[in-house]
């Protein structure tokens, strides 16, 4: 057998193979992106990175870094992928993070009463009111609708409910990273549920840690994939951790299951399910991220945790590269 041959067969087919890839996937493309909050420059190299797997979790293939700078990065990559989709993609930072809900219900509200009830006397002693200039003034559909008149609730660990239209009063609280309420020995933070489809949101307080983050966060996971859930029709995510993530969510859950408490389980900063542990500590890094998730939504949902957290980003330009 003439091996030489052979070999030269084979490169051609090879050459021959790749040429119909690049054909299929189209000429190579660009997309620019600009980020919009300030990030430190050793984030940077992680930001690309997950920018990267994110891309490539698209089916798209080829991608690369090709110009940098200040907050702009411009990456070309080959594939057919329509815009809308990789739009949608990058929407979401895919911040993932697990709080212990606070169920100190009563505490709370005499704590918004308490704010409520300031901003009524500075008002009192003002000539010329101006609403919306405090907080105050912006909590005071908070602390109206978030009280012991509100709608009968039977979930202890939620706090109430908010309209859609009244989300933008009390943004102030809810953009605070923590806040120290009298009696409560841990600090404390606000977020807001999915939107109903009454337009309402439910409003969770939640404890966070001393450098005011999360005890757990998407950084230890280690894989996340759609999976079909326990409505016909609807799909979850499956999540797996690394070793230290799963030392964190045995103590996490076992501290819930004693106290019979609940954990939240919050992307982008919206919670998305609140369980309660049940039964007993959950080992071995696994959990679940529920909801009425649609099968493209939940696939799209498990690339995002996948590749990595990235900051809010917005897309300049697409096009084929020049």
């Amino acid at each position: 057998m003439n091996y030489k041959y052979l070999l030269s067969a084979l490169l051609v087919i090879t050459i021959f193979a790749m040429s119909c890839t690049d054909l299929a996937s189209g000429p190579e493309k660009i997309i620019q992106f600009e980020i919009e909050t300030e990030v430190a420059t050793s984030e940077k190299a992680s930001i690309i990175e997950n920018v990267q797997n994110r891309l490539t979790a698209l089916d798209l293939h080829a991608v690369k870094l090709v110009n940098q700078e200040q907050q702009k990065m411009t990456f070309s990559y080959r594939g057919n992928v329509e815009p809308e989709i990789i739009k949608e993609n990058f929407s979401i930072t895919g911040n993932l993070e697990f709080y212990e809900v606070c169920k100190q219900k009563a505490i709370i509200f005499k704590y918004l009463r308490s704010l409520d009830d300031a901003k009524t006397d500075e008002n009192s002693e003002m000539e010329e009111k101006d609403p919306g200039e405090k907080l105050m003034d912006r909590l005071t559909t908070f602390a109206s609708v978030i009280n012991d008149d509100a709608p009968n609730l039977a979930e202890d660990f939620i706090l109430g409910f908010i309209y859609k239209g009244d989300v933008a009063h009390i943004q102030p609280l809810l953009e605070k990273s923590s806040i120290r309420i009298p009696k409560i020995k841990k600090k404390v933070k606000f977020l807001l549920g999915k939107s109903t489809v009454k337009n309402q949101f439910l409003v969770y307080a939640v404890y966070v840690n001393s450098d005011e983050k999360a005890p757990l966060n998407g950084r230890y996971v280690t894989n996340a994939a759609a999976a079909e859930g326990y409505i016909e029709g609807y799909y979850e995510i499956n999540i797996q951790m690394n070793p230290e993530g799963a030392y964190i969510w045995e103590k996490m859950t076992e501290k819930a299951y004693e106290n019979r408490g609940n954990i939240a389980v919050v992307l982008d900063n919206i919670v998305h399910v609140a369980p309660t542990v049940t039964q007993g500590k959950i080992t071995g890094g696994n959990t679940q991220i529920s909801g009425s998730f649609t099968k493209e939504h939940a696939n799209m949902l498990a690339n995002v945790i996948q590749s990595g957290s990235i900051p809010k980003m917005k897309i300049l330009k697409m096009g084929i590269l020049e």
